[in-house]
């Protein structure tokens, strides 16, 4: 009997079974469907999220590269700036050099010239005493000069008076 059931009634096991089987898959069609309306959602999400990083990559990249050529350039002017700076510094350090050579030369000879013109200037003392000495000697001669003659001229007045006296004892 177990057999005359299952031989009468294949057919509806096979039919509940196909509309069990066909429910399943229409149930996991709409699952599944379900699942991959998410999915592509998500990924179109994700897909826009993903090129939008990807252009904003790329205007960092280019800011990047623009800020590495102005930074590559900054140093290179800076390097520039500092062999310039380190001739300069190298040229005023010579010059500062000589300029202090040229002190010391020209201290040394000023301290010569100094020394001549202390020298000169006390033998330019020295001079003008004997100048003063002399002029007073001179000063004194020639008061002496004129004392005597004065004194010649008297002499010469009483030697002319003597004389008319003389001559006046000889011819009475």
């Amino acid at each position: 009997m177990a057999d005359s059931f299952m031989n009468k009634n294949v057919n509806t096991i096979l039919i509940i079974a196909i509309v069990v089987i066909v429910g399943g898959l229409a149930a996991a069609t709409v699952y599944f469907q379900d699942i991959f309306s998410g999915l592509t959602g998500k990924y179109s999400s994700t897909s826009q999220q993903l090129k939008d990083a990807q252009n904003e990559l790329a205007k960092y990249q280019g800011l990047y590269q623009d800020t590495t050529a102005q930074l590559n350039m900054t140093q290179a002017l800076t390097e520039q700036e500092k062999a310039d700076l380190r001739k300069v510094y190298t040229v005023k350090a010579d010059q500062a050099e000589q300029l202090n050579e040229t002190l010391v030369s020209t201290q040394s000879q000023l301290d010569v010239t100094q020394k001549e013109l202390l020298a000169t200037s006390n033998q330019l003392t020295e001079k003008i005493s004997q100048y003063n000495t002399v002029l007073n000697e001179k000063y004194t001669l020639e008061s002496q000069v004129s004392t005597l003659t004065s004194r010649v001229s008297s002499l010469y007045s009483q030697v002319s008076s003597l004389q008319n006296q003389l001559d006046d004892c000889q011819n009475p």
